[in-house]
């Protein structure tokens, strides 16, 4: 008894442990997730761009700017923005000397006393630099000789200020003279997004609240009905300092300080997310360095600048800072988990290909970095790399021939403009960080340093080295651990009976769909064995006083905890097609035969078994025919050393299955050998009706490829909206049955492999690397890869290695889908060469082109669905508003909506959207479209105007007013052009079949457009 009482500890204790190690992980990453900010998982379509812009300034000025005009909506102005909190002070500095006298004290002391000694030494020795972004990289201000003469010399070092901050503190071997100390501080500050009014600021000392502006009820009750945005926003600000002391000489000593805003750290998988896919909007802002200004473009009509040189694009709107512009960043909205407002987070602006473009402008002796002096006194350091206007700028008036290069109170001004800069190689052989004073001793020799990471970006991980021994430890502990956990597992389990699982708790309200198949279900009672009571261990569900009845159609993302789905399983290996409705004789069969496994003991009390055998799955699985309740359905068998395994799969069953393309769940039961599941019986599978058609020829006449892979989307999007990822979609996997009218039902099967999105990364899960899941030849190439680099934390494999999205089923489905439509084909090749051509992203979509009439944008459909990079892969719900399900009248009242919609924009000059439209109409339409038309047909366009026969907005106004006046036209043009809407419809998109796609993409290239009542239908999913 003791022994099993000390395994119970052991094992209480270690559960007890593991779960607080996970409630402190997601408390540190998302904060508590009971509370309105935690957020539900997010994909590159949940978010929602704000049309607020906001921008940092080197005066330590925050600033919100309107997206489309620039207009300033407010500004939190440096020191004195708010004497609540006074934290926005300038975000570079440099001092000297125990009185902390700036470079321009310094200069103008020099000149009253009439002494330049000290800063001719300040010249000589070196001016240290920063740059004000995100990088904090480091340059040196000198004078060299150059022939003789003196020059100011601007070098850029090989390492930032925020690397010899995480270095600190050290003293070199060389010089231990000199001691580098440093710190790090940094805050969170809570802002209203629409106001600019700080609500809270927290720090390592204190945290300030503005009681009249707490948001804490904001999130959970909206004060305007209308409201559906959060104005509570977090920024984060890190403040570097690094002081160098000089041994014996207190009057030496430097200082530098530099800060940083940054978007808030438990939002950076989104911020990795928004910067992969910079396509999110058409517009890109620069600062210039030389106007104070932030200068917006339209990318619109951007072209790659790898295909050659292009003028700088259109130029939207300017807006002039009171100092330079920083650090500019976009704000998203998303969606919360316990709250109907959408959250707002910061996330980095991207100028996506506008950098390369200005580079092309400039010619040979354009400067590299630009300097500029800032409120403080100190002068500060802008490279092209992060400002590429630095190109625009006029070389700096002391780089000039005749200019002394002396830095005095009266010419520093003279030192502010464009350098050449050249790299100080990566060792310390100039002198680094010298101060001021008199008989200051050089560093010595060059000595390397130690190792440092990369320039902290916004998202830098900033982790410490471990030392190896630690690691063993750690290593050892675990094993440790698991031995204690196994061993108590050992301990209270033996010699009990077997429990069987309550079914009490997998009933559920039936859903409307299809009411009149299904009844309401009684409850069906289970037998616990007994047992003594030391060792009595009640099942899930047991306990009525516990019992709760689930409750469906929740969304998934507010109930992950409570489901306690958080322990993954490892992925079952796939042994061929694992469908449990497969015949068995087109199933190679290992198991031993069926019957020899039955016995009294393992009969399921409330489901009726027969010996028919329908398939045979991976893992010793048996598939039955069987009936419960009257109804027949089919009962999977797995064994009992598969039970968590099977739990997790029928616990996705019950909160996705109340959807008509998703395998219905009926019940299940446990017995000492086996577990039993009770799902919906389906004759066949699509595999069944594309290969074996003669064998199922009752189902195969009536598979409708297009419909069929609506469906199947349809189920795909009712998971994802459920924070489910199949990972397994597959021909086999999807089942059909017949409906009334010889439709058929299709549905989603087999969730051994599924998995819920975990709450840590809100958009991803991770796979096991030697178990990736699903079946060779459908699946993505980021599972073949083992990882998702986008979406680490750091670049390493690390704890994040092979996370995972949503993105692996549209992958799956895209391949599907051809499938489909080519009776049987497959994007990547045959059996034996696809996976090879999954890593190559080698595919031939031309057989497409014989399967249907919308070739064009079935092809671009699916080309999207297969592509390598997850995040430009649709979203299910993208999928299925796709052109390529719509309707002949649909398509064709859209060509018409948008040929209205394109007579109002100016032709002289030419609207952007009419320039994007008319972009590449030679591929479209070709050079003169009334080649593609008969004689009397154009004599009837003719006889009442003029039409430009290049252009593709003519030929849509022609599409238009000929639909508008069909019944004027004669009989036999009438007959000729065919029945409106299909037959009117194919008269034109056979002549011109990338017609439509074509319009179609252009009209997604124009958020303002799209966004318009007229065209929501076209756009915007019923389940956004």
């Amino acid at each position: 008894m003791r022994v099993r009482l000390r395994g119970a500890w052991c094992m209480l204790a270690c559960a007890l442990s593991a779960c607080a190690a996970r409630d402190m992980r997601d408390v540190a990453l998302w904060g508590n997730t009971n509370t309105p900010y935690a957020s539900l998982p997010i994909g590159l379509a949940d978010l929602e761009l704000s049309n607020i812009v906001l921008a940092t300034s080197v005066d330590g000025s925050l600033h919100g700017l309107d997206r489309a005009s620039g207009a300033s909506l407010w500004s939190l102005r440096a020191r004195v923005s708010d004497s609540t909190f006074p934290i926005l002070r300038p975000l570079v500095a440099s001092f000297f000397g125990k009185e902390q006298r700036s470079l321009q004290q310094i200069a103008a002391e020099a000149i009253a006393s009439g002494d330049p000694a000290m800063i001719k030494t300040l010249q000589t020795n070196g001016i240290y630099i920063v740059e004000p972004s995100s990088g904090g990289d480091m340059y040196v201000l000198r004078a060299a000789q150059d022939q003789g003469i003196q020059v100011p010399k601007l070098e850029k070092m090989p390492f930032s200020l925020p690397d010899l901050v995480e270095l600190s503190p050290f003293s070199l071997r060389s010089d231990d003279t000199r001691i580098f100390v440093a710190e790090k501080q940094t805050q969170l500050v809570e802002i209203n997004l629409f106001t600019g009014k700080i609500a809270a600021m927290y720090d390592s000392r204190d945290a300030q609240v503005a009681h009249e502006e707490t948001p804490k009820y904001s999130y959970m009750h909206k004060s305007d009905a209308d409201a559906i945005e959060s104005p509570w926003v977090y920024i984060g600000r890190t403040d570097y300092t690094l002081t160098v002391h000089v041994r014996n000489d207190p009057e030496a000593v430097q200082t530098l300080r530099y800060s940083v805003y940054a978007p808030n750290n438990a939002d950076r998988d989104v911020a990795a997310l928004w910067e992969s896919n910079p396509q999110h909007d058409s517009r890109a802002m620069l600062a210039s360095p030389e106007t104070n200004a932030i200068m917006c473009f339209d990318m619109r009509l951007a072209k790659n600048p790898k295909r050659g040189a292009q003028p700088l694009p259109p130029l939207l709107w300017k807006h002039v800072l009171n100092s330079t512009a920083v650090d500019i960043f976009d704000v998203v909205f998303a969606p919360m988990a316990h709250a109907s407002l959408l959250r707002p987070m910061v996330v980095p602006h991207s100028a996506r290909m506008l950098p390369e473009i200005i580079a092309q402008q400039e010619g040979v002796g354009a400067p590299s970095t630009y300097l500029g002096s800032a409120g403080s006194g100190a002068l500060y350091a802008l490279g092209r790399a992060r400002f590429p206007l630095v190109e625009t700028t006029d070389h700096a008036a002391i780089t000039q021939p005749g200019h002394e290069p002396l830095i005095t109170s009266d010419s520093l001004a003279a030192f502010v403009g464009g350098y050449d800069v050249s790299n100080v190689p990566n060792h310390i052989g100039v002198p680094l960080l010298d101060t001021v004073g008199r008989g200051m001793p050089r560093i010595g020799p060059a000595e390397t340093l130690p190792s440092l990471p990369a320039s902290p970006g916004f998202f830098a991980s900033g982790r410490a080295l471990v030392p190896s021994g630690y690691i063993t430890l750690r290593l050892l502990g675990a094993a440790l651990l698991l031995f204690v956990l196994l061993r108590g597992y050992q301990v209270i389990h033996a010699g009990r009976a077997p429990v069987v699982l309550s079914t009490d708790a997998l009933l559920f309200e039936e859903t409307a769909w299809d009411d009149k198949r299904h009844t309401p279900k009684p409850r069906i009672p289970t037998k616990v064995p007994e047992s003594s009571e030391e060792e009595s261990v009640h099942a899930p569900g047991e306990d009525a006083a516990k019992r709760r009845r689930r409750r469906r159609g929740r969304r998934a993302g507010a109930t992950v905890s409570a489901r306690g789905n958080r322990a993954e399983t490892p992925s079952v290996p796939d042994r061929g097609s694992d469908s449990f409705f497969s015949h068995a004789p087109s199933v190679e069969n290992t198991e031993l035969p069926a019957n020899t496994l039955l016995n009294a003991n393992d009969n399921p009390t409330s489901l009726q078994l027969s010996s028919e055998v329908l398939g045979y799955g991976s893992s010793g699985t048996v598939v039955f025919r069987g009936e419960f309740q009257g109804r027949a359905v089919a009962v999977k068998r797995l064994l009992r050393d598969f039970v968590q395994i099977a739990s997790k799969e029928v616990s996705l069953l019950q909160s996705a299955d109340n959807h008509p393309n998703v395998i219905r769940h009926y019940c299940q039961e446990l017995t000492p050998n086996f577990l039993f599941i009770a799902l919906e019986q389906c004759p066949a599978s699509i595999a069944d009706l594309v290969e074996r058609p003669a064998e199922f020829s009752a189902l195969s006449p009536f598979l409708e490829p297009r419909d069929a892979f609506l469906q199947i989307t349809a189920g795909l999007q009712h998971l994802h909206s459920l924070s489910i990822v199949h990972r397994d979609i597959k021909p086999q996997n999807i089942l059909v049955q017949q409906k009334p009218g010889n439709k058929l039902r299709v549905l989603l099967s087999d969730f051994g492999l599924s998995k819920r999105i975990d709450g840590a990364a809100q958009n991803s899960f991770s796979q096991s690397m030697t178990q990736p899941g699903g079946t060779v030849g459908w699946r993505a190439p980021e599972v073949l890869f083992g990882r998702h680099p986008l979406l680490t934390n750091d670049g390493s494999m690390g704890d994040e290695a092979g996370r995972l999205t949503r993105a692996v089923d549209i992958f799956s489905l895209g391949c599907v889908a051809f499938y489909l439509l080519t009776q049987g084909g497959h994007p990547f090749g045959t059996q034996y060469e696809r996976e090879i051509n999954i890593l190559k992203q080698c595919y031939d979509l031309a057989p497409l082109g014989d399967t249907c009439d919308e070739v064009a944008e079935i092809q671009a459909l699916i080309k999207s669905m297969i592509d390598r990079e997850p995040a430009n892969r649709p979203l299910a719900a993208h999928v299925a508003i796709h052109p390529f399900f719509w309707s002949a009248q649909k398509r064709l009242a859209f060509l018409q909506d948008v040929s209205d919609r394109l007579e109002t924009l100016e032709r002289e000059p030419p609207a952007p959207a009419l320039a994007l439209l008319e972009l590449n109409a030679d591929k479209v339409i070709g050079s003169d479209w009334r080649r593609a038309f008969d004689k009397a047909f154009l004599d009837d366009v003719g006889r009442f105007r003029k039409y430009d026969q290049a252009s593709i907005q003519d030929l849509l106004r022609v599409i238009r007013n000929k639909k508008h006046h069909f019944q004027d036209m004669p009989q036999a043009l009438q007959k000729q052009l065919g029945e409106i809407p299909d037959g009117f419809l194919f008269y034109f998109t056979r002549r011109f079949p990338f017609l439509f796609h074509h319009v179609y993409e252009t009209m997604q290239q124009l958020p303002v457009l799209r966004g318009e009542p007229a065209f929501r239908d076209y756009f915007v999913s019923d389940a956004s």
